[in-house]
C-alpha cells in the first residue's frame, strides 16, 4: 500500500490492525477452513475518522476500501445500509472541496497567481471567460477547372 496513503488512514495518533478469524466447520467433511474476513465496525469512532480522513483528501471510494481492508462492493453496501456512515464520508468530501476552493482563490487572490485567477473566472463565468469549442467540418471538395488539370499536367 502506499506510504502517503497510509499515513493519511492511520492519521497523527495511529491504530491498531484489525483481523477477525472465523472457523467455519462443514458438517459433511471432518476437516474445517479458515475464513480471515474484516468486520468493520460502522459505529467505531476510529473507523469513522479514517473514512473522513482519506475522504477529505480525495481518495478514491476504492481506495478507501483498501485502506479499511475490505472491498469496494462491501464500503457501498455499507453506504447503502448505514446512512449516517455514508454522511461522514461525504461531509469529508465536501469539506475537502471547500479547502481546495478556498487554497485556489487565496492563489488567485493573495499571491496574484494567473493561472489561478483564470481558473475561478472560466467557472464562476463560463459564457463570459470561458473556453467554447469549435466544431470544424473537414468535409470538403475541391473543384479543378480543365485548365488547372492541364497545368497539373504539364510539370
Amino acid at each position: 500500500m502506499n506510504t502517503n496513503l497510509e499515513k493519511i488512514s492511520k492519521g497523527v495518533s495511529g491504530e491498531a490492525e484489525f483481523a477477525q478469524t472465523s472457523i467455519i466447520a462443514n458438517s459433511n467433511k471432518k476437516d474445517t477452513k479458515v475464513h480471515s474476513r474484516r468486520k468493520v465496525n460502522l459505529q467505531d469512532q476510529v473507523i469513522r475518522d479514517r473514512v473522513y480522513r482519506l475522504a477529505r483528501h480525495q481518495v478514491s471510494l476504492t481506495s478507501i476500501a483498501s485502506c479499511l481492508s475490505i472491498k469496494a462492493a462491501t464500503l457501498n453496501k455499507y453506504f447503502k445500509d448505514e446512512e449516517d456512515f455514508k454522511a461522514v464520508y461525504e461531509k469529508g468530501r465536501l469539506d475537502g472541496l471547500a479547502e481546495i476552493e478556498c487554497a485556489i482563490i487565496e492563489n488567485a487572490t493573495k499571491y496574484n497567481n494567473v493561472r489561478a485567477q483564470m481558473f475561478i473566472l472560466e467557472r464562476l463565468s463560463r459564457d463570459k471567460w470561458g473556453c467554447e469549442q469549435i466544431n470544424i467540418n473537414s468535409n470538403f471538395s475541391i473543384n479543378i477547372d480543365q485548365s488547372e488539370k492541364d497545368l497539373c499536367l504539364d510539370n
